[in-house]
């Protein structure tokens, strides 16, 4: 199979799209037994159904932010603003956070960023 002609964008972040094509372009692979096959094949049904299920949550997040905090959607856009309340652990502890641990929240919590959107806001 090419993995040139598969789009995972919407899947993974550009930097380990680019470490599973170097290796799979480098990796002299054997085929998988059936039962093996078909693990991966469980395991990545799983992993796309919990990318859906997040981002259904992340929409429903974002509907609701509008209501939960008007000014912060405003200025940040909703997305944002559910990933800095998500970061943060809630309005009042974002209110809290000081200006400068804002900034900085790409690097101290890349799984929630994703590690592939904002770097800073």
């Amino acid at each position: 199979m090419d993995l040139t002609m598969v789009n995972l964008d919407d899947v993974l972040p550009q930097a380990t799209i680019m470490v599973v094509s170097v290796t799979a372009s480098t990796t002299s692979g054997q085929p998988l037994s059936a039962d093996i096959l078909q693990k991966v094949l469980d395991a990545a049904s799983i992993a796309l159904q919990l990318d859906e299920d997040k981002s259904l949550i992340l929409q429903l997040v974002q509907q609701k932010m509008h209501k939960i905090a008007p000014n912060l959607s405003t200025a940040v856009g909703t997305e944002v603003a559910a990933r800095l309340m998500g970061v943060a652990g809630g309005l009042i502890n974002l209110s809290k956070m000081p200006a400068c641990n804002v900034q900085v929240g790409h690097s101290t919590q890349c799984d929630i960023w994703s590690c592939r959107r904002v770097r800073y806001v």
